[in-house]
């Protein structure tokens, strides 16, 4: 799709869906050549993809958190605070989740913000 709509141009960085000349839409004195409607389809190629996947990861860590909680709740009124692992590896357990969360972002929005102008 990109290369029939003549999307493809150097967004500075590397080559990817942008206009061209680069900024010519925001500029009212130079007229795009190539690239029309560049900046919707960077949030269709890579905007909205990457947004979600953030939710996906988030939504499915906080799933994940939430499920061993409340089993450990469970294990707890069936057999007692003995046989059940405490709340410090609980904690580990989110924490864990977390630094993948977070990982994940730092590592993808700024590739992302490169290429969506």
């Amino acid at each position: 799709l990109g290369v029939v709509l003549n999307l493809y141009n150097s967004n500075g960085s590397f080559c990817w869906v942008a206009m061209y000349p680069h900024d010519c839409a925001f500029e009212g004195h130079v007229k795009c050549l190539r690239g029309n409607n560049a900046v919707f389809y960077q949030w269709i190629f890579a905007g909205f993809i990457l947004i979600f996947s953030f939710t996906v990861i988030v939504a499915s860590m906080s799933i994940i958190y939430l499920y061993i909680r409340n089993n450990i709740k469970k294990m707890r009124e069936r057999y007692g605070e003995s046989s059940v692992i405490n709340s410090r590896q609980l904690q580990e357990v989110g924490k864990q989740a977390f630094l993948y969360v977070t990982a994940f972002m730092i590592t993808f929005i700024w590739p992302m913000l490169v290429a969506i102008e």
